[in-house]
């Protein structure tokens, strides 16, 4: 068994970072929930539309014939910059994402590897007929039904 992830994250940090979640909330109360069938009327700035926005900015910045109001110019100008930044915080998320979904999934699956070598164990000392695997064979059997069949082969003890 490699043991790739072998890490205890201490209670401290893992509410440290918890907080951090609730102070990045905090500082964004902006965040916006919509629905599905409300989010297909917004038509989404890609890449590809950035340039395009960003230079309509830009002329209507030099033209004010090109403003159909003062405001509305400053409010383009504000989510043209949020924009960019949302983006650029959305690539960290996902990052960080990635990086936490991968290690959940090696840290799960030594765990699991593990539990089935207990069990297998457990499976075997029972067949040497060791007092009080009965009761933890039947206990764990309940638990690992149904958990669908493994590709990785169950590691013999």
């Amino acid at each position: 068994m490699n043991n790739l992830v072998d890490i205890e994250m201490t209670q401290p940090d893992f509410e440290e970072v918890l907080a951090a979640f609730v102070t990045i909330r905090q500082k964004m109360p902006f965040l916006s929930l919509i629905s599905k069938a409300d989010a297909a009327v917004f038509q989404p700035m890609e890449d590809g539309r950035k340039p395009f926005v960003t230079k309509a900015i830009n002329y209507a910045d030099a033209d004010i014939r090109l403003r159909p109001e003062a405001e509305s110019h400053v409010a383009a100008i504000r989510d043209n910059n949020l924009h960019t930044q949302l983006t650029t915080l959305l690539h960290e998320i996902n990052q960080l994402q990635e990086l936490v979904e991968n290690t959940r999934r090696v840290a799960g699956s030594e765990a699991f590897f593990y539990g089935r070598y207990v069990y297998n164990l457990a499976q075997l000392k029972l067949k040497m007929k060791e007092p009080g695997m009965q009761t933890l064979v039947d206990d764990l059997g309940k638990l690992f039904k149904g958990q669908g069949n493994s590709k990785k082969e169950i590691p013999e003890p």
